[in-house]
Formats: C-alpha cells, structure tokens, sequence
C-alpha cells in the first residue's frame, strides 16, 4: 500500500453513535410507549428526522418529510399504521427513486391500509390507521434489507407476531441480523427456525436505559487513515458489537493480502475500503456490489466515476467492481459528493495524502456524521506532519517557515542556515570555493541526516528539487507546499540582500531562467501551492488546505 510516513503517536478518537442502531431503538420506544433513557444517541440528520417524525405524528401532523433518510421511510412506514394517526410519507427527488414496493406488499397483507400517491413502488405513500395482524410473510432482501428489519421492528407488538421466510437473494443481510440481536436485548423472544425463517412472537420488556454502541461506518474512514498513516487506534471498544458492518475490521486488517472483498454484508464500508483500493499495489475486486446502487445516490454509479477522477481504471459489473491502481495518483481531482455522505467521507481519505482535492459539497455529511470535517482535523494535527516549504529564492519560505513554527508551535528549520553552520562558510563563499556540484552534494547528504515527523517547518534551498534523490527525500518528511511569486516581486526581494548574494548581477534573467527550469518541478513535488505577498492570507489558506475539506 502507498502510504504516509510512520508515526507513533495514537489518534485519540470518540466515535459518534451508530446511527442505525439508533433509528431502531428510537422505533422501539415510540411503538412501546415506554421512557427508556437512551445514552450516545448521534448528533445525526438522518436521527434528527426520525425524532422529529415521531413527535410530528403524536401530535397529530400528517405530512411527514423524511428526506434522504432510507431507516427513517422504510421504518415509518411500518410502524405508523400502529401510532393510530392518519400519514403521509414523502421525502425528496432521490428517495423517491429508492423502492418500497416489497415493504408495502407485506404490510398490507399483515392489514396495513397504505395508498401510492404517485409512482407504485415509492413515495409518496398515505398511511391510514388499522388493526393489524400477526402472521407468516414472505420478504426479499435483494434491493434492501431494510424491508426485513422494518418488519421485524412492528414484530413484537402484533397480535401473534410475525415469521418472517427471506426469499430470493440475500443483500445486507448483516443489518437483519443486527435488528434481530438489537430485539433481543430489548426482551423480545426470537426462533430460528432454519436459515430462511425468523419467528419473532408478541414480547417486549424495555430497558431502564440503553447505550447506543459507537458507530463502526462512521468510524471506518478513521480506521482506514490509522492504516494508511500507520498510527494507533484502539479498537476494543467493538470487540462485542451487534452492529452489521463489523467485518470491515478483519477486511481492513488484511488488505494487503486480499484479492477480492465480498461487500454482501458491508454496504457502507466498502465505499470506505474502495477509495483505499487505489493506494494497493494491486487490482481487487468487490463482489455482492449491486445492492450499492440503492443507497443515497447509485453508489456503484457514483463511486466508479470518481475513482477515475483520480486516476483508478474500475470496471464495473451487474454485481462486482474491479479496480486497478493507476501508475500515479492525480493530486488535484474535484470530486462530487451527489449527496451522498458517504461518498464524501470516503473521500477524505484522498485528501489526507493530497490536501489540494477538492470535494464539493462537503456538508453532506450531515446525514449521519456532523462533526466529521472537525475529527478529520483534529486526526491530521495529531500526526505531527512536518511542513516543507520549496519555491524559487525570494519567495518567503524563511519568513513563512518562521511565522507558522510560531503559530503551530512547531521547531524552525532553515536548510541554507544549517549549511552555512556546518560548513562554517556562506553558501556563496562554498560555491566560490568548491563549485555548484559540491555544494549540491553536501546540500543531499544533508537533507538526508533530517529525521521525518518530528513537527518541523522546514525552509529549502531554491534548488534542492533538481535532485530526484531530494525530491523523494522531501516527499518522506512531510506535506511540501510551493510558495510561488512573480518574478517581479522576487527581484525586488533579492536586490541587496546579502543572503542571496549569488543572484546580484543579472537578477531578473537568472530569476527568469531558474523559474523556466524548476517551475513545472516545483509543481510536480508540491502538494500544495500558495500564491501572493499576504502572508496571513498564505497561512490561512494553507490551515484550510491542511485541515478542512473546502475547495
């Protein structure tokens, strides 16, 4: 795997609620009318909906917005013809593409009165109150397995409860099986009566309070930059989760070794896992990929299209995904969210090892992640990067390095100085003495004796990048930054300054000639690149490339 360098201080990381377990238990409070207390309950959009949905429906409002919140349809919709109040289910453009036909079918043969108002099979829906009944259905989890948890929720309030017989192809068919232990612990008795049939009978005792378990979605992205960064991050706190997505732990672990990645169970962390296929030194293949294509946006759609934005060759499938690693990143790629949070946040993991990817529409996270952009940060800062600063002579890497040492509190460290130091001469006098080839020599053997992650801001001499041995150097220490100035502003930088003694007759033509040499080097070594005089401006742009996730 392509990968930063080492560092061995832990990311001290508090994952936010598991926001699909905390629909379902929000579900089970309302249809319970019970006072359960429930602790870690996620800051999210999409928990946020189905709160407000709940107390909008007590209170007697019909229409019932539930935007792009898949949980939040498919659970509502089975659960509300038990709330006795008359519903109407919409929410916006893309969830009225996604399907609910299967999940209406069962509910109006266990005595659901539930109307289409537009295109059979989606939203909107009315939901009119109804006695209904117990009994055997048969449901698929190909396009959800949404439709099986939501029927298994109502389960237990049923007169004789529900067997629920899965037919057909099995998708996400972990996220059931978590619904199922999430009723256990709630005091509901479950058989199973063979592979393909659940009895869930008439039972629930309610719990005093309920904790929701740290999300392990969410957390991926971070578990992926622990990898790919090679830092520390405890792991024990899902060592005894019920959630569905658990095996993106052993998946991530062996990696390097796999060869294909079967995604039946892991919906949302395989978006994870499919932005960090690129950085392997091999092609992989995600197979059980379909059901991607009903999530918040067509993820296999979606998910293809920007990993091509970045330079991976994909190829996709009816039911897998292909992706082969290009010969070099792209550093700059713009990528859309279509938003979809999980598209972004998968993302960022490309925006860790190249700051200057863009990604639009940011703030989708929202969803189920508000806080994301905030962690993604605070994980960054912990690593402890170096900063290196290149550009041409004159261009304020000294002044840039020694403000951000001050602001970050990070060590100053100036190439030419250490020289100048070692070899007791200036570097003018040295090149007099010895020649440029020397210099230049003694110039790599010293970059080298620097040791990485140390949180340095380190100032380079105008031509440390002619060597690659140097350039690679510099790649190994930390994030490079170009501060690139007009020939104008150089020149009148360099005018008299006893620093840049070499360049005193002939400013402007050698300026002019090393630029037209070393520019596209500049370009090519940077990850990032900083334009203009305003140093404030400069240092604030370069925070927002580190650390934030705007363009």
């Amino acid at each position: 795997m392509k990968s930063a360098s080492k560092t061995s201080r832990p990311f001290w990381y508090k994952p936010p609620g598991a926001k699909s377990l905390a629909n379902r238990v929000l579900i089970l409070r309302a249809l319970s009318q019970s006072k359960t207390k429930i602790i870690n309950l996620p800051d999210s959009d999409d928990v946020k909906i189905m709160q407000e949905a709940l107390e909008s429906i007590q209170h007697g409002k019909t229409l019932i917005q539930v935007e792009n919140a898949g949980t939040v349809c498919r659970f509502l919709c089975a659960a509300a013809p038990l709330l006795n109040k008359k519903v109407i289910l919409d929410g916006v453009v893309a969830m009225r593409r996604r399907p609910i036909r299967d999940l209406v079918t069962a509910l109006k043969k266990l005595g659901a009165k539930i109307t289409y108002l537009g295109e059979k099979g989606y939203l909107p829906i009315q939901i009119t109150p109804a006695s209904m009944h117990g009994g055997k259905i048969e449901i698929s989890m190909e396009k959800s397995s949404q439709y099986s948890s939501a029927l298994a929720l109502i389960a237990p309030f049923l007169p004789g409860g529900i067997t629920i017989k899965i037919v057909g192809k099995r998708r996400s068919e972990s996220y059931f099986e978590t619904t199922l232990q999430l009723l256990r612990q709630w005091g509901v008795k479950i058989e199973q009566k063979n592979s393909s049939q659940i009895v869930i009978h008439e039972s629930i005792k309610p719990p005093k309070d309920y904790a929701i378990e740290p999300d392990i979605a969410s957390s991926s992205y971070f578990y992926a930059l622990a990898k790919f960064h090679h830092t520390k991050l405890p792991s024990h706190q899902f060592n005894t989760t019920i959630q569905a997505e658990r095996e993106f732990f052993t998946i991530l672990k062996n990696l390097d070794t796999l060869k294909v990645i079967d995604a039946k169970n892991i919906p949302d962390t395989a978006l994870t896992l499919a932005v960090l296929a690129p950085l392997l030194n091999k092609p992989i293949t995600f197979k059980n990929i379909s059901h991607l294509q009903y999530k918040e946006s067509n993820r296999l759609a979606t998910l293809s299209k920007e990993l091509r934005k970045i330079g991976a060759k994909v190829q996709v499938g009816t039911n897998s995904m292909n992706i082969t690693p290009p010969k070099a990143l792209i550093k700059n790629a713009i990528i859309q969210t279509h938003g979809d949070h999980r598209i972004a946040m998968a993302f960022s993991l490309i925006k860790s090892l190249f700051p200057q990817t863009a990604i639009k529409n940011p703030e989708v996270v929202q969803k189920s992640y508000p806080k994301f952009w905030e962690d993604f940060r605070t994980f960054h800062l912990s690593l402890n990067k170096n900063i290196v600063l290149i550009g041409m002579p004159g261009s304020g890497k000294t002044t840039l390095a020694k403000t951000l040492a001050q602001k970050w509190k990070y060590t100053f460290l100036d190439l030419d100085d250490l020289f100048e130091q070692k070899h007791q001469a200036t570097i003018a006098d040295f090149v007099a003495e010895h020649g440029y080839a020397d210099f230049r020599k003694k110039e790599t053997a010293l970059l080298a004796s620097i040791k990485p992650n140390t949180k340095l801001i380190i100032s380079t001499g105008g031509g440390v990048i002619n060597n690659a041995k140097n350039r690679e150097r510099l790649e190994k220490l930390g994030t490079i930054v170009y501060l690139k100035e007009s020939i104008t502003t150089l020149t009148k930088r360099i005018k008299g300054s006893k620093r840049h003694a070499l360049f005193q007759k002939n400013t402007n033509t050698i300026l002019k000639k090393l630029e037209l040499q070393r520019d596209t080097l500049y370009k090519e070594t940077a990850h990032i690149t900083l334009k203009g005089d305003n140093i404030q401006k400069k240092i604030q742009l370069l925070e927002q490339q580190l650390f934030s996730h705007a363009v």
